[in-house]
């Protein structure tokens, strides 16, 4: 028996490509492969005019993820489940993904969204969501693997509420 010239080679190719295939698959539905921003519409359908400032959210939902990052996996499709929920509340959600690098345009996106401060703080650092309000960059909350979803929407409705809070300024 054996191979014939070339056969066992294609045979080989042949079963490493779909191997390949079936990996990449499993990835990409387990979301370990890098998957964009979460598309959920920012408005004030339900939450009071003070939850925004110069027309944006005051609260930015940033999670700091990356495709190696098994609490990632746990959080993401939590997330993913959650997040439409809040489409067309006062609440920006965004994803600094550190699975490719690319230092430079997350420092940028960041800027762009007004938590550059509290992202330089944790660059690199993966698998939460920090709900942030931008206009002094506090973080309201750390949301984490260990969150249901249950918690999660608390988290997030505690925290449109506490954006839309005047803040608190010292006098001297």
């Amino acid at each position: 028996m054996g191979c014939r010239a070339g056969e066992c080679y294609e045979a080989a190719f042949t079963i490493i490509t779909i191997v390949l295939a079936l990996t990449i698959v499993g990835f990409v539905g387990r979301g370990m492969l890098h998957r964009a921003d979460y598309q959920v519409a920012v408005g004030a359908e339900s939450d009071p005019a003070s939850a925004f400032s110069d027309g944006r959210a005051n609260l930015v939902g940033a999670t700091f993820y990356s495709a190696w990052c098994s609490a990632c996996a746990v959080l993401d499709p939590k997330l993913r489940d959650v997040v439409p929920e809040f489409d067309g509340r006062a609440v920006e959600f965004t994803k600094f993904d550190f699975s490719i690098g690319q230092p430079e345009t997350l420092t940028t996106k960041a800027e762009a969204l007004g938590v550059k401060s509290v992202y330089l703080q944790n660059k690199g650092a993966t698998g939460f969501m920090a709900l942030i309000d931008r206009r002094d960059q506090s973080v309201i909350a750390i949301i984490s693997m260990r969150d249901s979803k249950d918690d999660i929407r608390t988290k997030i409705e505690a925290g449109i509420k506490t954006a839309s809070k005047p803040l608190e300024r010292m006098t001297l």
